[in-house]
């Protein structure tokens, strides 16, 4: 008999789970999604004592974890299919592509062989060897070394660039401030050829 009940309960959860995902699939938030269930009449007397928002963000969790596990399920099933379709295929051409004493190997068999074995590759997770990728410098010519600094922000190289850019440009475009040697923005060359912190120039003599 408790057995019987428990079975209840369990359909019972499993069709208020289903709702409640629905309503929150529609965009409902958890508190509309509560205030909406306790006032349906189908719902009023078999719902949890206390049901509120946190009663419904649980329903709707457990319907995605639901969904998830068949979800996997589901690509696990279909994974298994396609390496069944692969193994078929190279059943067909396998002998074709080896060869024997009296017929050469078919080298047309032999790279649709390798193509298959490709598909398997990627269809089976952890079957490909892992790749090793050497860390270089930002341009890539040097090897990076262990300990090494990572670049925080723009080089010396980049502002003095930068100035002998506007410098080109003319004095009317010496605005951009730069950072001086004690940190603090310093202005590009004026038409005076002077600078100035905090992107000002200074005040004359």
């Amino acid at each position: 008999m408790r057995r019987g009940k428990t079975r209840a309960g369990d359909l019972q959860a499993t069709e208020r789970r289903a709702y409640v995902y629905r309503l929150r699939e529609a965009g409902a938030s958890y508190a509309q999604i509560a205030q909406t269930i306790l006032i349906d009449p189908r719902w009023i007397s078999r719902l949890p004592k206390g049901y509120d928002e946190r009663f419904a963000y649980r329903d709707v969790m457990a319907e995605l974890t639901k969904y998830r596990e068949e979800l996997k399920e589901l690509s696990d099933t279909v994974r298994q299919q396609e390496l069944l379709r692969i193994d078929r295929m190279l059943m067909a051409i396998w002998t074709r592509a080896l060869g024997s004493n009296d017929i050469p190997a078919d080298l047309y068999a032999m790279d649709r062989v390798m193509t298959l074995m490709t598909l398997r590759v990627r269809i089976v997770p952890g079957l490909a060897a892992p790749q090793k990728i050497a860390p270089t410098t930002p341009d890539g010519t040097e090897p990076y070394a262990s300990g090494q600094a990572e670049p925080s922000g723009p080089t010396e190289e980049f502002w003095t660039s930068l100035a002998e850019l506007f410098a080109t440009l003319g004095p009317q475009h010496a605005v951009v401030s730069l950072p001086g040697d004690d940190g603090l923005p310093m202005a590009l060359p004026g038409e005076n050829g002077t600078h100035g912190t905090n992107g000002t120039a200074p005040a004359g003599d």
